[in-house]
């Protein structure tokens, strides 16, 4: 009988490559394009002057979807788009 501690299974595979994948989405950092279409998107926002949240996700998406096209990205760029529309936005 062989030690099962010293064997890899699906399941000790899949959390390393979870982990792996969210050492690598911590490093990528975001891109200029990408930081000027969250700017761009943030001021939009603001100038629209009163929105719904759905609008303002729209005004996002739209400009999110813009600057990436087809080329994937990870949830850490949206996350940091986001956040820096919303800095963009609450900036007097």
């Amino acid at each position: 009988m062989s030690n099962p501690f010293n064997s890899r299974d699906n399941v000790t595979n899949d959390i390393a490559n979870i982990l792996n994948q969210h050492r690598a989405d911590r490093e990528n950092k975001i891109s200029d394009s990408l930081r000027s279409a969250a700017e761009a998107a943030g001021r939009e926002v603001k100038d629209a002057g009163r929105v719904s949240i759905e609008t303002k996700n729209k005004i996002y998406n739209d400009h999110f979807m813009q600057a990436t096209g087809n080329t994937p990205s990870s949830r850490t760029a949206r996350t940091d788009f986001e956040n820096i529309a919303d800095n963009t936005l609450n900036q007097q």
